[in-house]
């Protein structure tokens, strides 16, 4: 990479007042060498020379040659289309000259180093500890979901709320998310062809934002934050620079090693994978959160349909719901989002209204694991959360609530023996007598099995008394002359009677 004029402009601006840049195409042009003039210098291709009138240097140009020049005013008309930055009278041209060759030789570094680090099978968080170095200022990159993937300066945790949300919680908090969206914050750095300092709406401090593309497709963005108010256009040039490296070098690796770096690879792939190893799953916990093995946790989880996977802002408000409030880390695979919460037993309570409401909010079930401690068993917790969530019909409901996958057990297992095993006489019998009768007898004993024969719970359920419960039950009882009492009975009862309840 080359620095512009501009860019050069820029930094010798804030050390010299009443600087400016002339000539039309000054701010397009880049190049790649310096030189002091010389009483007979001969211009040559990419060249920017610095002319001490009072030493009587001159830039002869011969030919059709492309180079630019830094002048005081006295001299600026002698070099009429030129691109030229142009001095106060007076200024010290030597001293100028080793200030933008300090500059030049820290853009080189890093230019070598960004260059090194992308060739090589290394980090994002190391590109942008290399771009630190030369823009010591809070920086992340983050996926099309502004999700943080890497990122520079940890201590800002301890300015911005919504940057240590992002550490910990893995997604924006949903106040950010919706000021984005209300503002069009959101829509005008994704669609913006250039880096750009952003006077945000949405944030506590401004930043400078470089939508990363690939083919003309946003893969990931790049930010600088304003911490002191002080950054510029040099800080743009870099972030637009950089976001221009990293397009191709992403873009072509998703699949490859950097793809670690991106959070819809790192904890979701894990889990997805075949018999995870609990030394990937470990380290993959330890990234995404900073959490041992041995704990206390749940896994949430809710499907996310094409509309939302192409709309970020909403599956970001969808990722932000679940974990906002609580000791959580959101997670998104490829067509599930799913949120792992720890010390969730500390205030289960709390975590199932969350949920409740999640679920209200999104207009779909929410699926909730069971309580575990040992991190190493997720996937399995995972893989049942797949089952439910790929069941026919699972999201097509009036009123969205959070699925226990155990409440879903005797349905499941039913589904899965269907063809395998035999149908129950006793529930033929039932049915039959429910056809004929207009009785609800297939039903009632469902819901009495399901509820461990209580008649209290169970009347509270069909909306009866629990006397006339009991009546009912004691004509089934005489209908089908099975034994209740019998555990193998009441599990092949329920099964067989839950395929009829489910498929009525």
């Amino acid at each position: 990479m080359k620095p512009s004029l501009s860019y050069i402009f820029h930094k010798v601006a804030a050390v010299h007042d009443r600087t400016r840049i002339e000539d039309e195409n000054a701010w397009k042009f880049d190049f790649e060498w310096l030189a002091i003039a010389s009483v007979d210098t001969v211009a040559k291709n990419g060249f920017l020379y610095f002319i001490d009138p009072q030493s009587g240097a001159q830039v002869a140009p011969e030919g059709d040659v492309r180079f630019a020049c830094v002048v005081v005013q006295d001299a600026s008309e002698q070099f009429a289309g030129i691109p030229r930055i142009v001095l106060p009278n007076g200024t010290e041209m030597s001293k100028v000259f080793d200030y933008v060759l300090a500059e030049i030789e820290r853009f080189r570094q890093w230019d070598e180093a960004i260059n090194e680090i992308l060739l090589g099978e290394t980090s994002l968080e190391d590109v942008l500890d290399a771009t630190f170095a030369l823009v010591p200022r809070p920086m992340y990159i983050a996926d099309t979901y502004w999700r943080m993937v890497a990122c520079a300066d940890d201590g800002m945790n301890e300015m911005s709320s919504y940057w240590l949300h992002e550490i910990r919680h893995g997604c924006l908090p949903l106040d950010a998310i919706e000021r984005l969206n209300e503002t069009g914050e959101y829509r005008r750095v994704l669609e913006a062809n250039k880096a750009h300092l952003v006077h945000t709406e949405s944030f506590n401090l401004d930043y400078v934002a470089k939508t990363v593309k690939f083919r003309g497709r946003p893969i990931a963005f790049l930010f600088i934050i304003n911490t002191w108010g002080d950054l510029g256009p040099c800080e743009v040039e870099i972030a637009e620079k950089l976001g221009k490296l990293l397009g191709p070098v992403l873009g072509g690796r998703r699949e490859g090693a950097l793809k670690e770096d991106f959070s819809e690879a790192g904890l979701a792939s894990v889990l997805e994978s075949v018999n995870p190893s609990a030394k990937q799953l470990a380290s993959a916990l330890a990234t995404a959160t900073g959490w041992k093995m041995d704990g206390d946790f749940r896994l949430a989880a809710v499907r996310t349909f094409e509309r939302e996977r192409s709309s970020p802002l909403v599956r970001m408000r969808i990722e932000s719901l679940l974990g906002s409030g609580l000791d959580s880390c959101v997670v998104a695979g490829e067509d599930t989002t799913f949120c792992l919460y720890h010390k969730s037993d500390r205030d289960y309570e709390k975590l199932l209204t969350h949920l409740e409401e999640c679920a209200k909010d999104i207009g779909r079930n929410v699926v909730l694991s069971e309580r575990f401690s040992d991190f190493s068993v997720a996937p399995l917790y995972y893989r049942q959360f797949r089952v439910l969530l790929d069941e026919e019909g699972f999201d097509a409901c009036e009123q969205p609530r959070v699925v226990m996958y155990k409440s879903m057990m005797a349905h499941m297992l039913a589904k899965w023996c269907r063809r395998k095993m035999p149908r129950m006489y006793s529930v033929d019998v039932l049915a039959d007598y429910d056809a004929m009768h207009g009785t609800d007898y297939v039903r009632t004993l469902y819901m009495y099995l399901a509820r461990e024969r209580n008649t209290v719970a169970t009347a509270a359920a069909l909306y009866m008394h629990r006397n006339s419960v009991h009546t009912r039950i004691e004509r089934i009882c005489e209908l089908i002359e099975d034994d209740l009492d019998d555990a193998d009975t009441r599990l092949c009862l329920l099964l067989a009677l839950n395929d009829r309840v489910h498929t009525s």
